[in-house]
């Protein structure tokens, strides 16, 4: 999986997980080093650390296939699917407007490979800049909503908004903020971790891995948003491609950038099928001209949104999964770094979870809020994800 940092991942004694190993982040005598002296409380480490020789079982894809209401283009060319011919039949993504999110994606590449080439305070700063470019991934973070939850009632919208712009407001973003989580949730972390990073303040690694994964927690939201609720209305047909551009930089299936390219090195099958339900929102859309809202009771609509909200949950389950098991035999920063990341990213599942099954997802929930899992909570915690997200 490409990512951000060094590949991050640990795990520690029976007692203690994010633990400082000897000879890493203490001096000889086990006292702190000067290096160290300016870590924050809450990113600071200490005790043993022994790294766990534990893994965790490998995907398992193999029983999955496509539902028989989804969207096949990669089958002879969708003809054996309930789905009308369309410009996407041959397998290829055909967008009606190049989406203004692929640039999005790209500073997103490009924050990773500033991060993995250092992180001093200039490196932060770069990475900021990248972050803050006009009409950029801070223009759209900090109105994000998270489709999974309630859309903001009628009666509470205000009418001088657009629609997909209500989590702009203060007021509502106070009062709803599980659907606003771009502003409620995401712009803090990511805004906390640069400020703390550019002024040299605590673990820079910790601070990179917030970013990173309070970004691609950004993208995953941005995909089943784009497509299904800012796709239908009338004269917003061009954000389904938005959703193709979060996804993998509006490139072609074998190549996605960013959040697509984690998924992809995981799981080639995972990519084709979110590429498949991209395709069948853009199928969706083009039936309606786009001046005129499209029904999303058209059954069409309700199975591929299910199909790509069903594929890019399992995506992002299966990149969360991919990073806990890197948890398991690391040590001291890259071990903080790594369950930052985790505990970041993975937040963004907590309601598809929840809507899945309680159980489990209070398993996930609960590894989320533990900052010192044991080998034996990580397991637990890619059970309850490989239960909860079987298949794309």
């Amino acid at each position: 999986m490409t990512t951000s940092l060094p590949r991050l991942t640990l795990l520690c004694s029976t007692t203690l997980l994010l633990a400082a190993c000897p000879g890493d982040d203490a001096s000889s005598d086990g006292t702190e080093s000067s290096a160290d002296s300016g870590t924050g409380a809450d990113d600071s480490t200490g005790g043993e650390c022994t790294p766990s020789d534990e893994q965790i079982p490998a995907l398992d894809e193999s029983a999955c296939a496509p539902s028989s209401t989804d969207y096949t283009p990669t089958v002879n060319m969708s003809a054996d699917d309930m789905w009308p011919a369309c410009a996407n039949d041959d397998g290829t993504y055909h967008p009606f407007e190049a989406p203004s999110s692929a640039a999005r994606t790209e500073a997103f590449e490009m924050i990773r490979t500033i991060f993995a080439n250092g992180l001093t305070p200039d490196d932060f700063t770069a990475a900021r800049e990248q972050y803050s470019l006009e009409q950029g991934l801070e223009s759209r973070c900090v109105r994000r909503e998270d489709v999974h939850y309630p859309n903001i009632p009628d009666a509470e919208q205000d009418p001088t908004v657009d629609f997909d712009k209500q989590c702009t407001i203060e007021a509502l973003v106070a009062a709803y903020p599980d659907r606003c989580a771009g502003p409620a949730k995401i712009a803090p972390v990511i805004n906390d971790a640069f400020a703390a990073g550019q002024s040299g303040e605590g673990d820079p690694a910790v601070h990179a891995a917030r970013i990173m994964g309070a970004i691609e927690w950004f993208l995953y939201l941005s995909v089943i948003k784009e497509a299904t609720f800012s796709c239908p209305p009338a004269d917003f047909s061009g954000d389904c491609d938005a959703a193709w551009g979060y996804y993998s930089g509006a490139t072609d299936r074998g190549s996605p950038l960013g959040y697509g390219a984690d998924v992809i090195a995981l799981s080639p099958q995972t990519n084709e099928r979110v590429f498949d339900g991209l395709a069948a929102m853009r199928c969706f859309r083009d039936g309606y001209p786009s001046d005129m809202d499209a029904d999303t009771s058209d059954p069409l609509y309700v199975a591929g949104r299910d199909q790509l909200d069903r594929a890019n949950n399992h995506a992002a389950a299966i990149v969360l999964r991919d990073r806990m098991g890197q948890q398991l035999p690391l040590c001291g920063s890259e071990a903080d770094a790594n369950w930052a990341w985790v505990q970041t990213f993975g937040q963004g599942l907590i309601k598809p979870a929840e809507d899945t099954d309680a159980t489990q997802a209070g398993v996930l929930t609960s590894l989320l809020a533990n900052d010192a899992p044991t080998p034996e909570d990580i397991q637990a915690g890619v059970t309850a994800i490989d239960a909860l997200f079987p298949c794309p």
